[in-house]
């Protein structure tokens, strides 16, 4: 069963990046391909809008939400959003899990 779960894990991770890359391309955003992670701008005022994590970090001393696969959503400086769900506020938008 636990080789169930993973995959449907990496389903789940997978559609969730499609979900938050049409979310970015539908908010006119533009991908900058010289960030080492997967990154979405705003084509305006150069700031970065979404960001997504694939691999989790394995640094000592972080939160453990940055272990995992996430993504970082924002609609302006310190204005965050969950793509996935619609809310705003300074803890939607952070830390986002991916499956």
């Amino acid at each position: 069963m636990a080789s169930g779960s993973r995959i449907w894990q990496a389903v789940k991770r997978r559609v969730n990046i499609w979900r938050l890359r049409r979310w970015a391309k539908r908010q006119g955003y533009v991908r900058n391909t010289t960030s080492n992670i997967e990154r979405w701008d705003d084509p305006h005022t150069g700031e970065w809008r979404l960001k997504i994590k694939r691999e989790g970090s394995t640094r000592p001393g972080l939160q453990p939400g940055s272990r995992v696969p996430r993504a970082d959503a924002r609609i302006g400086k310190g204005t965050y959003i969950n793509p996935l769900t619609g809310q705003t506020g300074k803890n939607v938008g952070t830390h986002i899990p991916l499956a």
